[in-house]
C-alpha cells in the first residue's frame, strides 16, 4: 500500500517518520532552552545595564522582574503538572513580555 501510493519503500517512509520524530523531539527540548534564554539571560542583560546607567527609575522594573519571576519559578512544577510544560512555557514567556514591556 505505501509503495503504491508514495513510491517509496516500506523501509524509507520508516526511517522518515523517526527522523521526524527525532526533529520533533529536538526542538521540544531546544524550546525549553530557547525558553530559558528568554525569560532569564535577556532580563539579566537589562538589569545590568540598568544598574550601571543613568536611568535608575527603571531599577524598580526590573526588580519587580526578578520577585515575579522567582515566585514562578518556585512555584513551577505545580504548574507544570496541572498545565504542562509546553503551556507553563507559553506563560513564562507572555509573563517576560508582560513585565518587561516599556508601557507595564
Amino acid at each position: 500500500f505505501v509503495k503504491e501510493k508514495t513510491n517509496l519503500r516500506p523501509s524509507q517512509v520508516v526511517f522518515g517518520l523517526l527522523v521526524l520524530n527525532t526533529v520533533i523531539l529536538i526542538l521540544f527540548q531546544a524550546s525549553t532552552l530557547i525558553v530559558a534564554i528568554g525569560c532569564f539571560l535577556f532580563p539579566a542583560y537589562l538589569s545590568f545595564r540598568s544598574l550601571e546607567g543613568e536611568h535608575h527609575e527603571h531599577n524598580v522594573k526590573y526588580l519587580t522582574y526578578w520577585v515575579i519571576f522567582t515566585g514562578t519559578e518556585l512555584v513551577s512544577f505545580i504548574f507544570e503538572l496541572f498545565f504542562g510544560s509546553l503551556i507553563f512555557a507559553f506563560f513564562r514567556v507572555g509573563l517576560t513580555l508582560a513585565l518587561l514591556h516599556p508601557k507595564s
